[in-house]
């Protein structure tokens, strides 16, 4: 599990909070499950569907080298929804992230305080989710439904950069 394999970041810095205002992190395929269990949600229930839908969308996702033969894809990614604001959908409005101790692997791994193994974590994420037919099947069924990020990710890193700016 990836999630013990890199040590998680604790910071709440201008700069970490500046993403949840505006660049939810997005979940690798066992984010969902462990938030899942977290809110002590059973995952074969209609409470747990009903809470993905809700709580969940497709994002155009990330560029990545895909090591295998070296071409450049795009990878689907589920993300949390956004709030009108544009903030993560787990950000309270005291600033505080409402799932913290499951929070998804992008917001809990990487940040301004992490350590010199991006790349390798990066890498990590690419290959679980490119091995998780279940994880591209639920993107997909989002896809289909138009439960999709309402901007694509170079706009909301764009947001995310102005904010940082500040």
């Amino acid at each position: 599990m990836l999630h013990d394999k890199y040590e998680r970041i604790v910071c709440a810095c201008a700069v970490c909070r500046a993403a949840c205002k505006t660049m939810p992190g997005s979940l690798i395929p066992d984010d969902i499950i462990r938030m899942a269990a977290h809110l002590g949600l059973e995952v074969d229930s209609q409470e747990f569907g009903d809470w993905i839908l809700e709580h969940f969308c497709a994002s155009d996702g990330m560029l990545a080298i895909d090591t295998r033969n070296g071409t450049m894809v795009r990878i689907g990614t589920i993300v949390p929804k956004q709030q009108e604001s544009g903030a993560c959908v787990f950000l309270s409005e005291d600033e505080r992230c409402t799932i913290h101790e499951a929070s998804p692997f992008a917001c809990s791994h990487f940040g301004c305080t992490s350590s010199g193994d991006e790349s390798m974590r990066t890498n990590d994420v690419v290959h679980a989710i490119l091995n998780s037919p279940p994880y591209q099947s639920l993107w997909n069924a989002m896809v289909a439904c138009g439960s999709v990020a309402p901007e694509k990710t170079r706009q909301r890193r764009a947001k995310y950069e102005a904010a940082i700016d500040k």
